[in-house]
């Protein structure tokens, strides 16, 4: 007998309707969160909320360049780049044997497509 064993892929917390976003909002997705969890395992991850940012929280942008990016807030501007770098793998331990993760993220969607286009 086969056991039916579900991918496991990474996916932004946000998504799955968790109130984590720095408005303390959330984006959940009913294709991801109802429809597509029952095909897959999905593993939550919130790098802000991990590096210990809280919810809400000032709204950041990246600042500096592609080789040396900063994690700035855009009101105060403190700097949030050695959080976010030293807890940037903590969450994902249990992220082992997983796929490309599913991010809110403009950016990272762009990414994670292009990635998986065959051209």
């Amino acid at each position: 007998m086969s056991k039916n064993v579900k991918l496991r892929i990474g996916i932004s917390q946000c998504l799955l309707g968790d109130p984590v976003r720095y408005d303390g909002g959330h984006k959940r997705d009913a294709l991801l969160a109802d429809t597509l969890s029952r095909q897959v395992e999905w593993v939550p991850v919130c790098p802000e909320v991990e590096a210990g940012l809280g919810v809400p929280r000032e709204p950041m942008r990246l600042e500096g360049t592609t080789r040396s990016p900063r994690l700035v807030t855009i009101n105060t501007n403190v700097d949030h780049t050695t959080a976010m770098g030293s807890s940037r793998h903590a969450g994902c331990g249990s992220l082992n044997n997983w796929i490309s993760p599913v991010s809110c993220s403009k950016p990272a969607r762009r990414a994670a497509a292009l990635e998986a286009s065959p051209s």
